[in-house]
């Protein structure tokens, strides 16, 4: 199964939204409200809290104009 959205993923790591929302300090409805946006569109420190959350690691690859890359 691909994942593709939050909710995929939470409901794969067998998280609740309540122990995402203590994570995250926000909300159970703030996380719905999450969830419910395209991971593309949030913000890269929001979306790695999320990541977090249910136990994963997010990785940022870089590719400068040179072609040279960075990892963070």
């Amino acid at each position: 199964m691909e994942i593709t959205t939050l909710k995929q993923l939470r409901l794969q790591s067998n998280t609740k939204q309540e122990v995402i929302a203590l994570t995250m300090n926000v909300s159970k409805s703030a996380v719905s409200k999450i969830e419910s946006k395209k991971m593309t569109s949030l913000p890269i420190d929001k979306l790695g809290k999320y990541i977090e959350s249910v136990r994963g690691q997010i990785k940022v690859d870089i590719t400068l104009p040179n072609g040279e890359s960075v990892t963070i």
